[in-house]
């Protein structure tokens, strides 16, 4: 290699390699870092943080929301996880398959952005209409865990993020449901991480 072409490869590599580092550095510090109890086995934890990555990856628009979550395990829940609002605890039940605990993760974080992220409520009428749904419809409230926005919108976020329907197939989320969650997110068409 000449002289001048290597001059011109680290003047290059020193504008590059700055650049990449700061484009690492800005994707790591939108990572949810999610606190953990004390029995959380690790192969969990690393599982968690990966599914809480691909969730701040499909969130740019909202991934501040994702913060001051904190995960428990516990074997005798009688669902797959459950979200505690009060102190922000998502409980996932343990053992399960890996596939079974990402979708399990995804919808109990979209909980958590509901209800600690403000903005969520710009969501919540465009939602509703997507799913053919009157817009005054309760968010919380149904007689049946299927018909609640709130369980469906937690369906639509398993679809935005992983791009596939999560095991609750009796349920009912429109494909503009999706498109009205990956809209809010900041998703631009086609969405940010679809079919991980």
């Amino acid at each position: 290699m000449s002289g001048a072409r290597y001059r011109r490869l680290v003047v290059a590599l020193g504008v590059v390699l700055p650049l990449l580092a700061a484009m690492a550095w800005l994707a790591a510090a939108r990572r949810p870092d999610v606190a953990f109890t004390r029995d959380v086995p690790a192969d969990v934890r690393a599982l968690v943080r990966r599914v809480s990555a691909d969730v701040a990856d499909a969130l740019p628009a909202r991934s501040d929301c994702l913060a001051g979550a904190t995960l428990d395990t516990e074997w005798s829940l009688p669902d797959r996880a459950r979200y505690l609002a009060a102190d922000a605890t998502i409980v996932l039940r343990i053992p399960a398959t890996a596939a079974q605990l990402e979708q399990a993760l995804i919808h109990e974080f979209a909980h958590h952005v509901e209800h600690t992220c403000e903005a969520h409520r710009e969501l919540r009428t465009a939602f509703l209409l997507a799913q053919g749904l009157p817009e005054h419809t309760s968010w919380f409230g149904a007689d049946e865990w299927e018909a609640t926005p709130s369980e469906q919108y937690a369906e639509a976020m398993i679809v935005h993020v992983r791009g596939r329907r999560s095991f609750h197939r009796q349920m009912h989320v429109d494909d503009r449901a999706v498109a009205v969650v990956a809209a809010w997110a900041g998703c631009p068409v086609g969405g940010c991480s679809a079919g991980r």
